[in-house]
């Protein structure tokens, strides 16, 4: 933009030099040097036009240590030609290459300057070949040398042999025609238009701007002879446009001093200006603003909130598991969700225009003073957006997010800050168990991120110690009908040394989030079905050991051969191996998980869908899943001691799984009262509290398996 102008502003300059007394060499000289300086060229000349070749007439060198100087004659070359030719050390052609060498140059303009149509000289802008830019020139400066060619032309046009002045009024009508902008003269006195060229006279949609434009300028201006240019922009509702005039005091041929109005179409850099703006402020999938904006608004709202007294929330949302969304189904609908979300934020009126993406799946919500009371039903809003399913290229797809909120000024008076502390409180909500919304609590939510951070730093110390630091702890799982135990879940725990033992809940995310499971993960895989060969060698050749399959593991190229590798190793029949895939992995893309699962059996393994009943759980994945297990989630079986419809879930999903030849296993059974129910419902299997915590190797070993022996 600043190009823009600068180059209008000279050229205004450059056309005011037709009237200046002088030869035409001196004033040629004085164009060519300010022609140097707008497009920031190292060399100017004119050469004229002789019988064989050309000579060179007016020279501009700008260059502190010329290595050559601009040749005194030159051949007529293809350089030269009836128009204009821009040559750059890119060119590989012979001729021009030469031509550069012999200038010195790195890139040159050259342009004809005719008298009556016929060619009398050569208007040359050149770049040096040291200048540390090495610039090309671009469309604009193209454009603006060209414009300053035809002004050199007008003015040869007014002098006659020896210099003389020749008053030719058609001369500076024919540059004034050709200069690329709308150019009108007024007389001081009177105000009386005293020149039109034909762009102006061609446009008359913009009369009523340029006429308020000029009245304005009238009204405003000091006196006839100030030599400052006034640059004001008008808006033209008749032809939807914007224009930049630019009023400057010349003397007209006449000798009488008039204003010179140029007028020039800056709407196509009104709307790059605006497209460029729109760019650095918005999100490009989902038209959202982005994180610049928001915390330039933050910003704001912490000066407004503060002079006012009011206050504001800011509310912090990151969609849970939206990595298996993108994993399992692709990009492309994890993209299709975002921007499906986006939508759906828009409709709530109070946060319309204050919704921000902040990348990948986190968004942040500012609820200004003006609706801090309508906070919880805003909350309630968005909460209810993630309570249907999205159907994304005619797939159904399930997600919850979890929210984390903030209070300004009361949490914090800085942008920085009140984003920490919401993603902080955002966390928060995750590490709760997800799909729920989290306030900001200064002592809490301070030791939970320090604590976090030591986490991650620490796991992956133990990590990188082969996962010396992880445990593994197993729970029964017992046969319904005969009481006995059949098997048993691994369950990883990890007992770090300085943090202590920790459970799953308090890791596995962190995990997750550093890509470390995978590693974890094929750990506890090795050394579970270890402990299962040890079981079927010296108690139950039949006993199953049931493992988790994370996402990331699932998503693994190459898990089918790690899995081969450890069956290898440990000399386990895959027939006792359970491999457990949570139904929040399955809902995702069943087709995906179906094949996943139909490449695991391929090993002789079985499989389970676990935490049935958690989530949007669906009949049709009894009848549609090659599944071997299903395990209904521990919070069904702990509303059924009081909910009869809990009960009447169970038995029937027990009777569907009985007709699929597929068994039911109960997780959570924590009282006698609860294991007594399942007498009224055909189950295979149960585990929980009631029979045992888990135990690690050794306990288990005494205080299940010796037990069942005996």
């Amino acid at each position: 933009m600043e190009k823009y102008l600068w180059e209008n502003e000279t050229l205004a300059k450059i056309v005011q030099m037709l009237t200046k007394d002088g030869s035409f060499t001196d004033v040629s000289k004085e164009i060519l040097d300010m022609a140097c300086e707008c497009i920031g060229a190292d060399m100017a000349a004119i050469y004229q036009l002789e019988y064989i070749g050309m000579s060179l007439m007016v020279e501009v060198d700008k260059r502190t240590d010329p290595k050559r100087e601009l040749p005194k004659d030159l051949p007529l070359e293809a350089l030269f030609g009836d128009s204009i030719t821009v040559v750059n050390s890119a060119d590989e052609r012979a001729i021009y290459k030469e031509y550069l060498d012999r200038v010195g140059a790195a890139c040159i303009f050259t342009a004809p300057i005719k008298i009556n149509d016929d060619i009398a000289m050569y208007m040359v802008l050149a770049t040096d070949e040291n200048n540390p830019a090495e610039k090309a020139y671009d469309e604009m400066d193209i454009i603006f040398a060209t414009n300053v060619s035809n002004v050199i032309s007008a003015l040869l046009s007014k002098k006659i042999m020896d210099d003389s002045l020749i008053c030719s009024y058609n001369a500076l009508q024919e540059v004034l025609n050709n200069v690329g902008c709308e150019v009108i003269v007024y007389d001081n006195q009177s105000g009386e238009v005293q020149f039109e060229n034909r762009m102006a006279r061609n446009n008359t949609k913009n009369r009523a701007v340029i006429s308020e434009a000029v009245r304005w300028y009238f009204d405003n201006k000091k006196d006839d002879n100030g030599g400052e240019k006034t640059v004001i922009e008008r808006y033209s509702s008749e032809d939807s446009a914007w224009y930049e005039i630019h009023f400057s005091q010349i003397t007209w041929i006449n000798n009488r001093r008039v204003s010179m109005c140029a007028v020039f179409d800056i709407t196509q850099k009104k709307e790059n200006i605006e497209k460029i703006r729109f760019q650095s402020e918005n999100d490009f999938l989902t038209g959202l603003y982005n994180r610049m904006k928001c915390e330039r608004d933050i910003n704001d709202l912490i000066v407004s909130t503060a002079l006012s007294g009011s206050k504001a929330y800011v509310l912090s949302i990151d969609l849970d598991d939206f990595k298996h969304i993108n994993d399992l189904l692709g990009h492309q609908y994890g993209d299709e969700l975002l921007k499906r979300l986006a939508s759906e934020f828009r409709k709530i009126e109070e946060i319309k225009d204050s919704i921000y993406r902040m990348g990948g799946d986190e968004f942040m919500i500012l609820v200004k003073p003006a609706y801090v009371d309508k906070l919880g039903k805003v909350i309630d809003q968005v909460q209810d957006i993630f309570k249907f399913p999205f159907y994304l290229f005619d797939e159904e797809c399930y997600t919850s997010m979890s929210m984390g909120v903030v209070e300004i000024p009361k949490h914090a008076s800085a942008v920085v800050d009140i984003i920490k502390k919401a993603d902080v409180a955002m966390y928060n909500a995750k590490q709760s168990g997800k799909n729920r919304v989290a306030f900001y609590d200064d002592d809490k939510s301070y030791s939970m991120g320090i604590k976090r951070f030591d986490v991650g730093n620490r796991m992956r110390k133990a990590v990188e110690s082969q996962c010396q630091e992880f445990i593994i702890h197993y729970q029964p799982i017992v046969d319904y009908k005969t009481g006995k135990v059949s098997g048993c879940e691994a369950l990883v725990r990890w007992n770090s040394k300085v943090l202590g033992l920790m459970n799953p809940s308090e890791f596995i995310p962190i995990a997750e989030y550093l890509g470390l499971i995978v590693y974890i993960g094929d750990f506890v895989f090795e050394e579970a079905c270890r402990f299962c060969k040890r079981i079927n060698d010296e108690y139950d050749p039949d006993f199953t050991i049931s493992i988790n399959l994370s996402l990331v593991q699932i998503m693994q190229v190459d898990l089918i051969d790690v899995l081969y590798e450890v069956f290898e190793k440990t000399k386990i029949n895959p027939a006792n191996v359970i491999l457990e895939i949570s139904e929040s992995i399955a809902i995702s893309d069943i087709n995906k998980v179906n094949a996943c699962i139909k490449n695991l059996k391929s090993l002789g393994v079985k499989v389970a869908l676990d935490d049935f009943g958690a989530g949007l759980s669906s009949t049709n994945y009894i009848k549609n899943m090659d599944v071997d297990v299903i395990k209904i989630d521990k919070s069904i079986i702990n509303e059924s001691d009081e909910d009869d419809y809990e009960l009447v879930y169970i038995t029937l999903i027990s009777d569907m799984c009985a007709k699929n030849n597929i068994k039911v296993c109960v997780e959570g059974i924590e009282k006698e009262e609860q294991l007594k129910r399942l007498e009224e419902v055909n189950v295979d299997f149960y585990q929980g509290f009631y029979y045992s915590i888990p135990l690690s190797d050794d306990d288990f070993l005494d205080k299940i398996m010796k037990k069942e022996q005996d």
